[in-house]
């Protein structure tokens, strides 16, 4: 036996008991599954997985610690490990995506084979069967070399499967209606073609951003806002009027504006004609603005962001519930967004970029450019036109979750996009 072992300890969350276990020439496996001699709690849905390996080193110099999940980083110290790490004593092991943190501590002295703090011994068949030991670790080493590429290619066969969930979605007409007791009258129209994006969950909802199917928002030409411009473009003559009107009128809603859309399969296909109507909005953000003279007072509503009202942009998702057959896009649990949302993950986009119109689906990934917070919106590197109501997704443990919806390009020249969190989901 080695005259030198090592003892882990380790703990999760708000699980105070601290468990060991101790070893030298043996094979320890960390991970969720019941085979693990250190085995961590699963809090998700998602299958049980092996995280890393510890084993000796052949010239019996020490312990390595080999990752080999294709979705759980392994850290040493806070830092990645590689495709493997020599351990000393006081390092800290830690997963990402996990609460848990191990700490490795050698000792002098022979090792018995028993595990400490009262647990069950460790089988002796791991020191006898020492041959097929290092076949194995060799097994998981070479695993190791290629884990990029096979987590690459994991995450690609993830993503590829909600393909048939995400949908082109085109505003055709905008109407000006007016409502009375009576009936519902289209006071004017036209014909526009506003392409966006729209996904499919897993419960049947369809969703996508507020302006791609109200494409009278957030026009920026306010120097343009004197009713019947010519140069104004319609639909925004038409909210103009309808906002104005109802605000001239004790908030009476007469008037209102509403888009017809098309929506699209991956193919290309038409699925369905869909009224802005359909759709469930958030308003209570949106900023109304007095616009015009004494002699021509005007009212516009806005969900640009303006300043120290970065929580109007919030408003730019919209949601038709049950809308037919699910999808395969999971959303992000709440408590799930600040934990798994830090600066430098990857997320996920499909989307119909507007210089490519006929070229059907197009995918791009970006990488977040700050940790998520809570009421803020999701801040990434910057989209293409066009990928406007795209799901914002990730990949986790090799599952597909949507965590935002992308709304609008910073016009400052940052290079950044933000895409709104799909906490904001209306309810109704």
């Amino acid at each position: 036996m080695n005259r030198c072992y090592y003892t882990l300890k380790w703990k999760e969350g708000t699980d105070r008991q601290v468990r060991t276990v101790s070893a030298a020439d043996n094979l320890i496996r960390i991970g969720q599954r019941e085979d693990c001699e250190v085995r961590l709690s699963n809090d998700g849905d998602y299958a049980d997985e092996l995280f890393a390996v510890i084993k000796p080193d052949k010239a019996g110099n020490g312990w390595l610690v080999i990752p080999v999940s294709p979705f759980v980083k392994t850290l040493v110290n806070g830092s990645e490990a590689g495709l493997c790490h020599y351990l000393k004593s006081g390092d800290y092991i830690s997963f990402t995506d996990t609460d848990s943190e191990i700490s490795f501590e050698t000792r002098k002295g022979e090792f018995d084979g028993t595990l400490n703090s009262g647990s069950d011994r460790l089988s002796r068949r791991w020191v006898y069967a020492l041959t097929g030991v290092v076949a194995v670790v060799a097994l998981f080493t070479v695993y190791a070399v290629f884990a990029p590429q096979i987590r690459e290619q994991l995450v690609a066969s993830a993503l590829n499967a909600t393909d048939g969930s995400i949908y082109k979605i085109n505003a055709d007409s905008v109407f000006l209606v007016r409502t009375t007791a009576e009936d519902e009258t289209i006071v004017r129209r036209t014909t526009v073609s506003t392409p966006g994006t729209a996904f499919l969950t897993v419960d049947g909802d369809l969703i996508t951003a507020r302006h791609c199917i109200e494409p009278w928002l957030n026009y920026t030409d306010f120097g343009k806002m004197i009713g019947d411009d010519p140069s104004l473009p319609q639909p925004v003559s038409f909210a103009l009027f309808a906002e104005s009107y109802n605000w001239l009128h004790d908030n009476d809603t007469s008037y209102r504006v509403v888009s017809k859309c098309s929506l699209f399969d991956p193919s290309g296909a038409l699925v369905k004609e869909i009224l802005s109507d359909d759709f469930s909005c958030d308003r209570s953000r949106d900023d109304i603005l007095e616009l015009g003279g004494f002699n021509n007072t005007l009212f516009w509503r806005s969900i640009s962001a303006g300043f120290g009202r970065k929580d109007m942009m919030m408003g730019d998702i919209a949601v038709i519930r049950h809308f037919g057959t699910s999808g395969k896009i999971q959303l992000l649990p709440e408590d799930r967004m600040q934990s798994l949302l830090k600066a430098g993950r990857k997320l996920y986009f499909r989307g119909f970029p507007v210089r490519h119109q006929n070229s059907g689906m197009e995918k791009m990934e970006k990488d977040l450019l700050s940790d998520y917070v809570t009421g803020h919106m999701i801040s990434h590197e910057e989209a293409e036109h066009g990928y406007s109501g795209s799901p914002a997704l990730v990949v986790d443990k090799g599952k597909v979750f949507a965590v935002g919806v992308l709304s609008t390009l910073d016009d400052g020249g940052t290079g950044c996009a933000y895409s709104v969190p799909i906490t904001e989901i209306p309810d109704k």
